[in-house]
């Protein structure tokens, strides 16, 4: 144990914690101030590098998704034990992500030197939208330290970017021309946020005068002489219920009579 205040004896008032983003904190407080009078302000900074307990080492979450991308945390001890320190390692939700590695071991030698667990992501078939979880780290009964075989553990934020998309079509469409093709503009809604590139472009079959640039959309003209249709289909590669049909039909009209 330690004496946070280092002031001498006297009125300690108005104390203030603060955590700092590497697991340290700063504590200020009024007291004696330095040049002999009474109403110092003080303020002492606990590093989170000397501070006891398991670091990572980085303070943002770790992005894995949907497809099985991987992503690293580094882990490390921030004081120097006096025996071995052994961390169980898990996932507060298995099935969204999983861990190479269930146990680390620190010794004196080696504390501060970085650990790497590497996470990968697990895909489901919901379009739950991004999910954070973590990797939690606890202390085993085995480790030798006391300082650290007291401690609680401690969480590391993960986050399983979705791959699912849900597309959102407009209600099928019937357009007219008396000479020519009719051009159709189709908005598509992607409700979710899709990791993977959609499907390219199958080969357009039975259209003069279909074009796609980019878009990932397949179409299918099923000609029909009393009434030409075609048929619009999209589907990202990663969707796990199906693709999103619109269907396109071509009505012959009759020309405008001059005024």
């Amino acid at each position: 144990m330690q004496v946070l205040n280092t002031t001498i004896a006297g009125v300690q008032a108005y104390p203030a914690v603060e955590k700092r983003a590497d697991g340290g904190f700063v504590v200020v407080w009024e007291g004696n101030g330095f040049q002999g009078d009474t109403q110092g302000i003080n303020a002492r900074v606990w590093s989170g590098v000397s501070f006891p307990g398991v670091q990572a080492g980085t303070n943002t979450a770790t992005v894995v998704d949907e497809t099985g991308a991987t992503g690293v945390v580094e882990l490390r001890l921030g004081t120097q034990p006096t025996g071995n320190v052994v961390v169980d390692l898990s996932v507060s939700d298995a099935t969204e992500a999983s861990i190479d590695v269930a146990q680390l071991t620190f010794t004196n030698a080696n504390w501060n030197e970085p650990q790497t667990v590497t996470v990968t992501g697990l895909d489901d078939v919901l379009d739950d939208g991004d999910i954070d979880l973590s990797v939690v780290a606890t202390i085993n009964i085995l480790t030798a330290d006391p300082v650290y075989s007291a401690m609680g553990p401690e969480n590391f934020a993960v986050t399983n970017r979705d791959d699912d998309a849900d597309f959102t079509l407009p209600a099928d469409q019937t357009f007219c021309r008396d000479i020519g093709m009719a051009a159709v503009n189709v908005m598509v809604t992607n409700a979710g946020r899709p990791v993977a590139t959609p499907a390219s472009p199958a080969a357009t079959r039975n259209c003069g005068r279909c074009r796609h640039h980019r878009a990932a959309t397949e179409r299918h003209h099923l000609r029909d002489e009393r009434q030409p249709r075609w048929t619009m289909c999209l589907a990202p590669t990663s969707i796990a219920h199906g693709e999103r049909c619109l269907q396109l039909r071509l009505q012959r009209c009759l020309p405008m009579s001059p005024r």
